[in-house]
């Protein structure tokens, strides 16, 4: 696919990510995933303006996004050493989320063409196996086109769902329900101890 399919493909696969990372709380990651993988969904296709590297090749294969997602991590995790206060989390957990965020961009893009006739080959050169679903053309504007508006859709389902979500429904606000409700039976009991009546 061209560059708006690829987008479009990532935020669609990202959406349910980025939803459930709403629903607990943690939406400065819902918020970094998903334009790190915005940003990092057309990186395979650098090859274009590598000289001496074949389209589809090396960067097209699940090897490239491990050491994209390794990469990422790595910088990341200097990053947040760095500047503890900024990042407000333990440097290798914000590693970790974002190293996998890269390689799940990358991976997408890879889902983007095998779709595609020309295909890939994924595992090269471990695996000289050549798959394709040949589904729609790269170039074919409409699906593109569609595939980009779906993602738009998905990611605005995503937030406006987690955004209505009762607070009863996350951790945060369930563990501090368990403990008003722990407060309120340890008040009682002691208030039938001492003799009173409410």
């Amino acid at each position: 696919m061209y560059a708006l399919g690829h987008v479009g493909i990532v935020l669609l696969a990202f959406a349910p990510i980025a939803l459930y990372l709403r629903w607990t709380n943690r939406t400065y990651l819902a918020v970094a995933g998903t334009t790190q993988a915005v940003v990092l969904s057309t990186s395979p296709d650098v090859d274009r303006f590598l000289a001496g590297v074949t389209h589809r090749g090396v960067t097209h294969t699940v090897w490239f996004a491990l050491a994209v997602g390794s990469v990422v991590a790595a910088l990341t995790v200097l990053w947040a050493r760095r500047r503890p206060a900024a990042s407000g989390r333990p440097a290798w957990a914000l590693g970790v989320a974002s190293g996998l965020a890269s390689a799940f961009a990358v991976a997408m893009h890879l889902v983007g063409d095998v779709i595609t006739p020309m295909g890939i080959v994924p595992f090269a050169p471990v695996v000289d196996a050549h798959y394709t679903l040949a589904i729609v053309a790269a170039a074919n504007p409409s699906a593109n086109r569609a595939l980009f508006a779906l993602g738009c859709l998905a990611t605005a389902a995503s937030w406006l769902a987690g955004t209505d979500l009762p607070p009863w429904r996350t951790p945060t606000a369930t563990a501090a329900d368990r403990t008003a409700r722990q407060a309120t039976t340890s008040s009682d009991d002691s208030g039938f101890e001492d003799g009173t009546s409410r």
